[in-house]
């Protein structure tokens, strides 16, 4: 990064239905309540463009192969540090990320079985060395996961079968397991509060904050 780092960049993540965009929501309001200006952005489609590779992966018509989806994930997520997560970062902005490349590591590394070392070469060139400062994985059993999810529509990946999402869980403690330096996991089965709290805490501790939590 060209100029000095000054917000803090956090990321949830974790299988289909453990909460991920509520739980980013609450620490969002946390954060602002605690008077800190946040972003609060996805991937992918975190940009104008990342929104139509986001429809592409997701819905297209064309069965695409791990290592297309490895490529088109890296081009949103460069687009995304470049135009969002750095600039914002840079002026003093929190950026709180639903998603990240863990979970291409997950989806289409370990689960797809694509190169997991062409997902970490093109993070490396993508992200510009700007790693999240903690990135908090919510760890839920897949069945769990979509039990929660029942009624909702559910996209190409979502509709894999449960034995693929069994190794996406697996591909996320992997990923965690791999940085240590800015990975936590969460058990994501309790209620939403109780998640919440564990969040706020590690928030705290991790990155030196005095953050309260919501009564949700």
């Amino acid at each position: 990064m060209a100029k000095s780092r000054t917000g803090f960049f956090v990321v949830i993540d974790g299988v289909d239905g453990a909460g991920k965009s509520s739980q980013l929501k609450y620490l969002a309001h946390a954060f602002r309540n605690a008077g800190r200006e946040v972003v609060e952005t996805l991937e992918p489609g975190g940009t104008e463009t990342g929104k139509l590779l986001r429809h592409e992966i997701l819905h297209g018509g064309y069965k695409l192969t791990p290592e297309q989806e490895i490529l088109l994930f890296s081009a949103d997520r460069a687009l995304h540090f470049a135009q969002v997560v750095i600039p914002s970062l840079e002026n003093n902005k929190d950026v709180l990320c639903d998603r990240y490349a863990s979970s291409t590591h997950a989806y289409q590394g370990v689960a797809g079985g694509g190169d997991i070392k062409l997902i970490e070469d093109l993070t490396l060139l993508a992200n510009k060395d700007c790693n999240p400062d903690l990135l908090i994985v919510l760890s839920l059993p897949p069945e769990v996961g979509f039990q929660r999810k029942t009624g909702d529509e559910l996209d190409r990946i979502e509709l894999q079968p449960l034995s693929f999402h069994s190794l996406v869980h697996e591909g996320y403690l992997e990923y965690a397991n791999r940085h240590l330096d800015f990975c936590e996991v969460i058990d994501a089965e309790p209620i939403p509060q109780i998640v919440h709290n564990e969040i706020i805490q590690i928030v705290n501790d991790r990155l030196g904050l005095g953050l309260s939590a919501l009564e949700i």
